[in-house]
């Protein structure tokens, strides 16, 4: 199952300021206080059906169903092809700071993985 990093404001967060002493490991939940704190469960429903997800997963799992979850960082361009999602903020954030030239203060790195590189990732580790 693939689930995501963002559900965690730590990494949402690039670890800075109250996050700095915080870690993220293989079998880390998020603190859903945290959550409720920066993904308002009324307006932010992604983070919440991904953690809702790997607590059923989990479960399956101790049942005997044979699973993993890859929390994948953000994942954007194709690298064999470069398709994108114009439509994702971090995308066009991206596009438009190429065109300009510069990148907003204060805006956190933009760690870019190329989706085909991690799906050929997971497939060989799946194997």
């Amino acid at each position: 199952f693939c689930s995501t990093l963002g559900q965690y404001p730590a990494f949402f967060a690039v670890f800075s300021r109250e996050f700095a002493e915080q870690t993220i490991r293989e079998d880390s939940m998020p603190d859903t206080r945290e959550m409720e704190r920066f993904y308002p469960p009324g307006r932010m429903g992604y983070p919440w059906s991904k953690m809702g997800a790997e607590i059923v997963l989990r479960r399956a799992r101790e049942l005997g169903l044979p699973l993993f979850i890859y929390r994948l960082p953000n994942t954007y361009v194709a690298w064999d092809t470069g398709y994108t999602n114009k439509g994702d903020y971090a995308c066009s954030l991206t596009i438009s700071s190429v065109q300009e030239a510069m990148f907003p203060v204060g805006a956190a790195t933009a760690p870019f993985s190329p989706v085909d590189t991690i799906c050929r990732m997971l497939v060989e580790v799946s194997l």
